[in-house]
């Protein structure tokens, strides 16, 4: 950059103002946005879910993206989904269905993942 003569410090001066509102107006919430996607990427929500007796087939709704695991757990036998960066939505906890699942239950397992189990 060019050194400008002292008569021309208010243009110096002018440029440093210019850097702190780039910063204060577009730097600054530029970050703030980031950290905010950031913290708000594993606000999914359980919205919905059903089993349909009938058919045996379990369906839930999520607000959001969610890739669920799944384990089948002995004594008693169980079917476990976890739903990871997920919280439970206004809905049912459970469904008691007879027959060959006998109920299913939705709960918070941890502040992050939400859990159903369906009984065998």
């Amino acid at each position: 950059m060019k050194n400008l003569p002292p008569q021309d410090s208010r243009l110096t001066y002018s440029s440093t103002k210019i850097g702190k509102t780039l910063l204060l107006h577009w730097f600054l919430p530029a970050i703030l946005g980031v950290l905010a996607l950031g913290n708000s990427a594993g606000a999914t929500v359980l919205e919905e879910w059903q089993f349909e007796a009938d058919q045996n087939i379990l369906t839930f709704t999520t607000e959001g993206g969610v890739q669920p695991t799944a384990q089948l757990i002995p004594n008693p036998t169980r079917l476990v989904i976890d739903l990871p960066g997920t919280s439970l939505g206004n809905i049912r906890t459970s469904q008691v269905v007879g027959g060959g699942i006998k109920a299913v239950r939705v709960g918070q397992l941890d502040g992050e993942t939400a859990r159903i189990v369906a009984g065998i």
